[in-house]
């Protein structure tokens, strides 16, 4: 059923209505060397399977770092 590697599908499709609200933008949050290069590795996966692919969108929110442990432990 899961597989080791991410990957997408074309089954499903994923919209947000904004209405007419005005885009909104946050800079990125501060992150340690470690996760900073974990988190490039996983986004480069992520980029490589197509799971995500990269936006010039005017929305723009910062990704949230977290180990295994902390979901889990």
């Amino acid at each position: 059923m899961f597989t080791e590697k991410p990957g997408k599908t074309s089954l499903l499709q994923h919209n947000i209505d904004t209405g007419n609200a005005r885009p909104w933008r946050c800079n990125p949050r501060p992150l340690s060397v470690h996760k900073r290069a974990m988190l490039d590795a996983a986004l480069d996966e992520m980029l490589q399977t197509g799971a995500v692919q990269e936006s010039q969108s005017p929305w723009a929110f910062p990704c949230r770092a977290c180990t295994e442990e902390r979901w889990y432990g």
